[in-house]
């Protein structure tokens, strides 16, 4: 998102605008928005930020927007980040080929492992998108 902004205020002062005018006020407000962005973001590191970057290909390649997950609402992303999380037994890996393990809650074709790494990276989106889910659904029912 930053980069996005990035090259937003740089497109707008590649148009020249001028300091003290409306556009430039609204500029040096990206930038300071922009700023904090980045300096909120430093921290978080790789392994978040690779998890924010699978929750969003989820949602923007896979096409599961936060309406499809509140139907999942008796525990299926919970149960499917747990699947991805746990460990292969005795070290093996886990592939495609492989059953999925019980809990795993929708059909065998959606059972994707890759290696470790990236089916931790995959249990952290699931388990922000049942988050999100939960709070939704919570806002919800408070009438928020």
């Amino acid at each position: 998102m930053s980069t996005e902004t990035d090259d937003l205020v740089k497109r707008l002062r590649d148009l020249g605008i001028r300091s003290g005018t409306r556009a430039a006020n609204h500029i040096e407000a990206l930038e300071a928005e922009n700023a904090k962005l980045r300096g909120a973001l430093a921290p978080i590191g790789r392994a978040a930020a690779d998890v924010w970057a699978e929750r969003l290909r989820q949602i923007e390649s896979e096409k599961w927007s936060p309406q499809h997950d509140d139907e999942h609402s008796c525990g299926e992303l919970a149960d499917a980040a747990a699947c991805y999380a746990s460990p292969a037994p005795h070290g093996l890996r886990v592939t495609a080929q492989d059953d999925p393990p019980k809990i795993w809650p929708w059909h065998r074709s959606w059972w994707k492992p890759k290696d470790r790494r990236s089916n931790l990276v995959r249990a952290g989106a699931l388990i922000l998108a049942e988050i999100e889910r939960l709070d939704r659904a919570r806002a919800a029912l408070e009438g928020t």
